[in-house]
């Protein structure tokens, strides 16, 4: 007897008889695997779905009444999958630590500090056998390696221990660009210190772990002009370097950016400058195959100072789609300007305890903001 249908033949006070009970009605329901009848129809488990066991990527599924076996866990990789079986996902894949922890002494910024030593500008590329991590270890007085590596797996555990690379090269800053690989290569922007000056470089890693050291192709400062560095992106088809000149020692009607393009084996090297009267710097973000280059302007000569943002909207070959519009947002030296597929989000911090972040589309109307972060 089914446990949850009363007994058509009791005839006590509460409870219903065989004339009241109606199985194809209000008990009856879908069959599943569970060893009763559930759509009322005599028959138990007929045509149930097959039923599962299992956590994470060892769930199986067996037909209703045969036994279900759970798969084998496998090592835990980093792609959002339970692979261990354990009902977490991902744990324990934190990248494991690149080299002894050295301790900056007190006081630092307090005078001259000849034994400083810190590790600083991580990157990583893709190897055939996962990645290789580079970083610039930073030495003052002493004649330790400046530049190390380090071999990753797939989920970023350490293959091996850090070893010093480029003998003899000093570099100050190493950036990541976004969406650096293409062809099984990758190029890391960075700056090297060559006797008193700052020279900006490119790291190509190949496929195999190999490095090599080459010119900056991108960078066009040179004949004296006041360019900043240049901020360097990847569209998937163009390398681009942008870069602000500030013409004259202060703010100037005259000042440009100049974009420069390229292919990603370094030929083809185009320049474009485009006027940006007043621009004293900004900052680049790029999604799939647009740039979006956000630009900081302040005008002398006008009282109060004349302060405007301005944006510029390149497509994949690093040309500009229509010219630099006065947008909607506050003047500051200092902001995060995030291009997403539909929009352009634009994080500002006017005071030290509050954020405020903007929306704007990517022809420059703002459709958001201020919305307060404190």
């Amino acid at each position: 007897m089914d446990p949850r249908v009363p007994d058509a033949g009791a005839t006590d006070a509460g409870v219903v008889t065989d004339e009241e009970v109606d199985l194809g009605a209000d008990l009856a329901s879908a069959e599943l695997c569970d060893g009763f009848d559930n759509d009322a129809d005599g028959a138990i488990d007929e045509g149930a779905p097959p039923h599962r066991c299992g956590v994470g990527a060892c769930v199986r599924e067996a037909p209703c009444g045969a036994e279900c076996v759970p798969g084998l866990p496998a090592t835990e990789a980093c792609g959002a999958a339970d692979e261990d079986c354990d009902g977490s996902v991902d744990e324990g894949l934190a990248l494991g630590p690149l080299g002894d922890a050295v301790e900056i002494r007190d006081g630092v910024g307090g005078g001259s500090c000849p034994t400083c030593r810190w590790t600083r500008d991580l990157s990583l590329a893709p190897t055939e056998e996962g990645y290789l991590a580079l970083w610039a270890h930073s030495s003052l007085g002493d004649s330790d390696p400046n530049v190390l590596s380090r071999r990753l797996g797939p989920d970023l555990r350490p293959l091996g221990p850090p070893t010093p690379v480029l003998p003899g090269i000093t570099l100050k800053s190493m950036g990541t660009i976004p969406r650096g690989t293409f062809g099984g290569e990758t190029l890391i922007h960075v700056v090297e210190r060559v006797g008193g000056s700052d020279v900006t470089r490119f790291l190509r890693i190949g496929a195999s772990g190999t490095i090599a050291l080459e010119d900056d192709w991108l960078d066009p400062r040179r004949e004296g002009a006041n360019f900043t560095f240049p901020a360097v992106v990847f569209t998937g088809r163009r390398m681009l370097a942008v870069t602000w000149e500030r013409a004259g020692t202060g703010f100037s009607e005259d000042s440009r950016i100049r974009i420069t393009s390229g292919n990603f084996d370094g030929t083809d090297v185009r320049e474009l400058d485009v006027p940006a009267p007043y621009a004293q710097g900004g900052n680049v973000s790029s999604y799939g195959d647009r740039v979006a280059i956000r630009s900081f302007a302040a005008m002398s000569g006008v009282s109060p100072v004349g302060r405007r943002t301005d944006l510029i909207v390149l497509d994949a070959f690093g040309v500009p789609e229509a010219e630099h519009r006065d947008v909607d947002l506050p003047y500051t030296r200092v902001a995060h300007w995030i291009a997403r597929p539909d929009a352009i989000r634009f994080w500002n911090t006017p005071t030290s305890s509050a954020t405020e972040r903007y929306v704007l589309s990517w022809t420059g109307e703002r459709t958001e903001g201020p919305t307060l972060f404190e």
